[in-house]
């Protein structure tokens, strides 16, 4: 479980409306966490669909952004089944919308 001071919360009560992907998997059992926290605090969190490998659906994406989106939140590897998340893509679409756009991949 992650603990917020009063500015991290203060900031995340400006993250109105959240996606993020359905796979579940064990890291990120944090970060679900903190997105059902954001969500019992009043923010709109959206749970992508991902296809039988485990992939974001793209078009699923584009239809859950809405005007009030401020993050994309996406596992780059899933270390459970190997899927690869078309990081690339995502990103160029979060930022053509001006949305933060977040990966637990490094460069």
């Amino acid at each position: 479980m992650f603990h917020f001071n009063q500015d991290d919360i203060n900031y995340y009560e400006q993250l109105l409306n959240t996606v993020s992907t359905a796979a579940k998997y064990q890291l990120l059992a944090r970060l679900l966490d903190t997105l059902k926290y954001l969500q019992s605090e009043g923010a709109e969190i959206t749970m992508l669909p991902v296809d039988s490998d485990g992939v974001v659906v793209l078009k699923a994406l584009e239809k859950a952004i809405k005007k009030e989106t401020t993050l994309i939140s996406v596992m780059f590897a899933n270390n459970e089944i190997g899927s690869i998340q078309p990081i690339k893509e995502i990103g160029a679409f979060a930022k053509s919308k001006g949305i933060i756009f977040h990966t637990d991949a490094g460069a």
